[in-house]
């Protein structure tokens, strides 16, 4: 019965087109893991436990020591609005209870793009700043550099370095690295390689080491992570490398464990349209071939279930519902040139089937005076082709 619902759902509401990366999914924990020796064991050392408040993605983050249990820290996030972070609080585990130790304070532009973050540690009555970060843009509004400042004397923000943004042709961030002011040197690097779709597949760690052999400091391999993702572009987990003896010596992992916003209202793609159903139900359409996003966002790769772009031409199904809304029932006529029905199935807005009606001729009268009020998804199965419009019921 799924299978029919899926193939068949309507779109919801209008709005602007937004090519934002869809969250359909939040972070219930976190654990790392370490290799136990050369073998394919694993021991887990400690797991971030995300509290999800409906809101923000992750309010507060637990973290705790494995297999104790026993808290280390907790991470507070402050959100004016989702994805628009105002303020980070950390907070230490003395045995007893939480104690503040440090602050993070984010400040942004007219145009909401970060432009300055302030950081500060508790001293046990008064909050000191002691570090900023000052964001420098391009005209295309990309970050390019962050100017670091430290306060050394009360008051007083000195230079200390800058943090430089490397992007490739496709616009990819492929290099982070931080240079200090004093001296111009590059005493860190972050390397990052991409995926087909265009996602982190590797990022490398390189950090400032002493070559005795040329008497100078180079940039050396300190750490690599290899990046997995789920089916809706998630990441799942990743494996941790160290450099050691000039190669890579796999040392660990990281999973994240994730639920479903089931009752959020989602974009998706499916059949070269684009609809707006609440995650439970975009699940359902995922198995048959829908993506998430809106059709007009999706890349030439990906394929809308139809293999119909979303310039291209749709198909219209050509059934006819009226009166909608309807309160007890409601007429169905049936595309031009069809005769004959096979199977009509209701659905309410959960998936859940609340009624079947038996074959029918071109144009039919259903009573609907007993549901419930509420949007109802109707499938029609014609010469074993899916059809599907929706109604409204009223009281």
């Amino acid at each position: 019965m799924l299978f029919l619902l899926i193939l068949a759902l309507p779109a919801i509401g209008q709005v602007d087109v937004d090519c934002e990366p869809v969250v359909l999914q939040k972070i219930d924990s976190v654990i790392n893991y370490l290799r136990v020796g050369q073998t394919d064991t694993y021991d887990p050392v400690e797991v971030f436990i995300y509290h999800f408040d409906g809101v923000s993605e992750y309010p507060v983050i637990d973290k705790l020591a494995l297999p104790s249990r026993e808290p280390v820290n907790r991470q507070n996030y402050l959100f004016y609005e989702p994805s628009f972070k105002v303020k980070y609080v950390l907070q230490e585990w003395d045995g007893n209870e939480f104690h503040d130790r440090s602050r993070t304070n984010y400040y942004y532009r007219p145009d909401r793009r970060l432009e300055r973050e302030v950081f500060s540690r508790f001293d046990g009555s008064l909050w000191i700043p002691y570090q900023q970060h000052i964001y420098n843009y391009d005209d295309q509004n990309v970050i390019r550099t962050y100017l670091r400042q430290m306060m050394y004397t009360p008051g007083i923000w000195t230079d200390f370095s800058y943090k430089n943004y490397i992007y490739d042709t496709q616009g990819r961030l492929i290099e982070r690295n931080e240079q200090r002011i004093a001296d111009g040197v590059i005493f860190w690097a972050d390397l990052f390689e991409y995926n087909e779709a265009n996602m982190v597949d590797v990022r490398v760690r390189q950090t400032l080491k002493y070559n005795p052999q040329i008497r100078t400091y180079d940039l050396v391999n300190l750490e690599r992570r290899r990046y997995s993702y789920n089916r809706y572009g998630n990441l799942e987990s990743y494996l941790t490398d160290t450099w050691t003896n000039g190669s890579w010596v796999h040392a660990g992992k990281t999973r994240y464990f994730r639920s479903f916003i089931l009752d959020k209202e989602i974009p998706i793609c499916f059949r070269g349209r684009t609809m707006i159903v609440p995650v439970r139900v975009a699940v359902r359409l995922f198995h048959v071939g829908a993506v998430p996003g809106r059709c007009e966002c999706l890349t030439d790769g990906q394929d809308d279930g139809n293999n119909v772009r979303s310039n291209g031409k749709r198909r219209n199904n050509g059934l006819t519902l009226y009166p909608n809304p309807a309160s007890n029932s409601i007429r169905v006529i049936m595309p031009e040139g069809v005769s004959t029905y096979s199977d009509i199935s209701l659905y309410d807005h959960n998936g859940t089937l609340v009624r079947r009606y038996p074959v029918g001729s071109q144009s039919d009268d259903l009573d609907i005076s007993s549901l419930g009020a509420g949007t109802y998804y109707m499938v029609i199965i014609i010469a074993g082709e899916p059809l599907m419009a929706s109604f409204i019921k009223v009281r």
